[in-house]
């Protein structure tokens, strides 16, 4: 049996806290100039990371599952602040 990973993802929901993101990248200037190889933008379960075509590391936060891989393999330059979301926001996992 094959598993779709897209639609498992879509069972979850998000409670969005505007204007407050529990994720943010320190600097973005990091990920262009000094990151080489934008680990962040594949270890994604989400896919929250993306690669604009400058080169540009972009972050939304929307659907993301708090996993920490972002976090993990950040370590050559520590740029992702994390925090747990406030109360009642963030991942919602439903099972089935």
């Amino acid at each position: 049996m094959n598993v779709n990973v897209e639609e498992k993802l879509f069972q979850n929901r998000y409670k969005v806290d505007h204007g407050r993101p529990h994720i943010k990248i320190k600097d973005a200037d990091v990920c262009t100039n000094d990151c080489e190889s934008q680990q962040c933008t594949f270890i994604c379960p989400a896919a929250c990371y993306k690669t604009e075509g400058n080169g540009r590391v972009t972050l939304i936060t929307d659907g993301c599952l708090e996993c920490g891989s972002c976090r993990v393999i950040c370590t050559e330059h520590t740029n992702v602040a994390w925090e747990y979301p406030r109360g009642g926001h963030g991942i919602l996992f439903k099972f089935g």
